[in-house]
């Protein structure tokens, strides 16, 4: 999709149907990470911590979001630029990659490629915002920057400026360290300290129907190691938005593969509130 300066991003939808919900992959993630799933039968299942994905049966399944949202709505994901992690996205998507930009880059970016894109498209809003990891910031500033643009929210372990509270100064420092550093060459880079400002500086956040997912297993990622902390920081988020909290998750970081029908089910929860205009703040 050409979104103007010569430039093209990835987008791909499924679905037909109101509200169009739109899914944000995480740090250095692209979009194809919503089609896969991993088998019911897999052992990291039993796992007591965060392992995803060594030895993990990843492969894309029907049962994954992106397919699974498509049966009752429309659904979009798309490829941030720089986005590799995972497999070879030349040949995952034809060719077709989301053109490369200069790194690290700063969060603003992502909020203008992402409206910039849903408006070539045609896309119609409002939209439902189903993120994941450093895509909650996305999100976020997204929703204070277009709050008319946006319906609903889900969060699936996501990023939040709460975690600068919730971590000591030297996990925090380690944290935003760990995200500069490019994973590949080429890939994208960013800073927490830049993107929490610029939501810190943003209007607040829009009261409108949304669901936090907390990852109840951690291990050795880049997000912390302690699970206290971690839900600390999705409380004060759920709490700003007013959002149901799910914490009895069975899952690592990735909670999106590794419990789809966990994401799924909370995505039609919020785009049934959207459509019968029946959600109320938690409280």
């Amino acid at each position: 999709m050409d979104i103007g300066d010569g430039r093209q991003m990835y987008l791909e939808c499924r679905g037909v149907g109101f509200p169009t919900v739109v899914l944000i992959a995480g740090g250095f993630e692209a979009g194809f990470m919503w089609t896969y799933a991993l088998d019911l039968a897999d052992p990291i299942h039993a796992a007591t911590e965060d392992v995803f994905p060594v030895g993990a049966d990843l492969q894309k399944r029907e049962t994954a979001v992106f397919p699974a949202v498509s049966k009752f709505t429309r659904v979009c994901l798309y490829d941030r630029p720089n986005t590799v992690v995972g497999e070879n996205i030349a040949e995952e998507r034809n060719g077709q990659i989301s053109t490369p930009v200069p790194q690290p880059h700063p969060l603003e970016n992502d909020v203008a490629d992402l409206h910039a894109l849903l408006t070539a498209a045609g896309e119609p809003g409002p939209y439902v915002l189903a993120t994941h990891s450093y895509g909650g910031l996305i999100a976020e500033l997204y929703a204070r920057r277009y709050p008319k643009d946006i319906a609903g929210q889900v969060l699936v372990d996501v990023t939040s400026v709460y975690l600068k509270e919730t971590l000591t100064p030297q996990e925090y420092d380690e944290l935003n360290a760990a995200v500069s550093v490019p994973p590949f060459p080429g890939s994208e880079t960013f800073g927490f300290d830049e993107a929490f400002a610029a939501i810190r500086a943003a209007p607040p956040a829009p009261q409108i129907p949304a669901v936090v997912l907390t990852a109840d297993k951690l291990g050795k990622g880049l997000l912390p190691t302690r699970k206290a902390e971690l839900l600390e920081a999705h409380n004060r988020l759920a709490a700003q938005l007013g959002a149901k909290h799910i914490t009895d998750t069975n899952s690592g970081h990735h909670i999106h593969v590794e419990q789809p029908q966990l994401v799924t089910d909370a995505i039609r929860e919020v785009v049934d509130a959207v459509r019968s205009g029946s959600w109320q703040p938690a409280r």
